[in-house]
């Protein structure tokens, strides 16, 4: 299975989240997400420490390891942020993506407002940096 760079998975999520036309660019969604391949790393989640939502903490961190090649410090740290920083929609679209359910996403996006799809968009750049810059890596 091929991982995706960080950087790509920042670009997708920018762009999934501008994009609140789920007609629009489902050609794209659906070639990009097609490989619905499970959460790849998702053992060592268990490593994590929960924080007040428990499992989708969880998920967070298996979503985030799945899709990138980010640590399971980075991607707990991630997921702690996104509790703090994100609604439930965010939360939910950001896991969706990085699990590459596109049936989900569109269906997410299509209920999220345009605030909580620019918020989730840009999130995974800001919070990674300052996860960096806590020193999870």
């Amino acid at each position: 299975m091929i991982r995706l760079v960080p950087i790509a998975i920042f670009a997708a999520l920018t762009l999934a989240a501008c994009n609140n036309n789920p007609d629009a660019n489902e050609t794209g969604d659906t070639a990009q997400m097609n490989n619905d391949g499970g959460a790849a790393g998702s053992d060592n989640v268990n490593s994590t420490s929960s924080t007040s939502s428990g499992s989708s903490d969880d998920e967070f961190v298996a979503a985030c390891l799945h899709a990138s090649n980010m640590s399971v410090s980075m991607c707990t740290c991630l997921s702690e942020k996104a509790d703090d920083d994100l609604s439930e929609n965010s939360q939910a679209f950001l896991i969706a993506t990085l699990n590459e359910q596109s049936e989900e996403v569109v269906a997410l996006r299509a209920r999220m407002s345009f605030e909580e799809m620019s918020t989730a968009g840009m999130f995974m750049i800001g919070a990674s940096t300052e996860c960096a810059q806590e020193g999870r890596q």
